[in-house]
């Protein structure tokens, strides 16, 4: 296999391909973390209703409203996440060209 000197290739790489990698692994780390997470979010608002708000101070600094609901269907989507990127090659793939990769939390 002969080396990929040229300075266009080299760039994207450092500028394009790493950065993805590193986005790509950091998400499916936090995605892990979230898992583990909301158990105690879980157990905190067993007697809620899916509808109910969690009062985070959302309604007074312009964000989205949170509920129990939305933050259920998160961890499915978490969830769903983590499957797709552990699936065939694509976590080894990732790994290849991760140079950070850390969880948000």
């Amino acid at each position: 296999m002969a080396d990929i000197t040229n300075a266009q290739a080299v760039r994207f790489v450092n500028e394009n391909a790493r950065p993805l990698a590193d986005l790509i692994e950091s998400v499916r780390r936090t995605a892990e973390q979230f898992a583990i997470n909301i158990v105690a979010f879980e157990a905190a608002t067993s007697g809620n209703a899916n509808g109910d708000v969690v009062i985070d101070g959302a309604a007074t600094d312009g964000r989205t409203i949170a509920t129990k609901g939305k933050v259920a269907a998160l961890k499915y989507v978490a969830e769903q996440l983590v499957a797709c990127l552990n699936q065939d090659d694509r976590e080894v793939l990732v790994h290849d060209l991760v140079t950070n990769g850390q969880p948000r939390f």
